[in-house]
């Protein structure tokens, strides 16, 4: 049986030594030559689990394995997008909360709001899973902008069209001009 002071002093040296890492790799990541030798290094350890079959695809899985796998990339993905909620709440209460930084910042949430932050503002709830919540706000954004974006491009094909037809004209007008004046 382990010791509680052994047990301590062994999770306080694990904390050390993960703080120890993290420090490292900022300072790796900040000098790019350092980051990408850094990157290559951590592929060719991980093509090297891949060839003794230490690092499976889902495909190469067993039917439990891929059971496995699936049930903790839900649980993953459960986890960072209730952490990003949580993150969106904060930063709406936080703005909510704030004054407006100037004069002009209060006149311009006025006068000109964004239709998409309308959206973003109120959230369409689903009573099943938070995720889901998430999902429909970002998905009628996405619609929004999609729409937007779809009439922006049929509109600057328009231009483009009526720039083409202007130029034809004008090289069709600067001939007949020339042929004219030769008579």
């Amino acid at each position: 049986m382990v010791k509680p002071k052994k047990k301590a002093k062994a999770q306080e040296k694990l904390a050390k030594d993960r703080l120890r890492k993290k420090e490292k790799y900022a300072e790796i990541k900040k000098d790019h030559e350092k980051y990408r030798l850094e990157k290559e290094k951590e592929r060719k350890n991980y093509l090297f689990k891949k060839e003794k079959k230490k690092v499976l695809s889902i495909a190469e899985m067993i039917d439990k394995q891929k059971r496995e796998q699936r049930r903790r990339l839900r649980k993953n993905s459960r986890k960072y997008l209730n952490k990003l909620q949580e993150q969106m709440k904060i930063e709406r209460v936080l703005l909510e909360n704030s004054p407006p930084t100037s004069e002009n910042e209060e006149i311009a949430n006025i006068a000109d709001p964004d239709p998409l932050m309308e959206i973003e503002k109120t959230p369409k709830t689903v009573n099943s899973k938070a995720t889901q919540s998430i999902q429909v706000n970002s998905s009628a954004t996405r619609k929004l902008r999609y729409r937007s974006m779809k009439v922006i491009s049929n509109l600057k094909k328009e231009i483009n069209k009526l720039k083409r037809d202007k130029d034809m004209l004008r090289k069709k007008n600067k001939k007949e001009r020339e042929m004219q004046s030769k008579k």
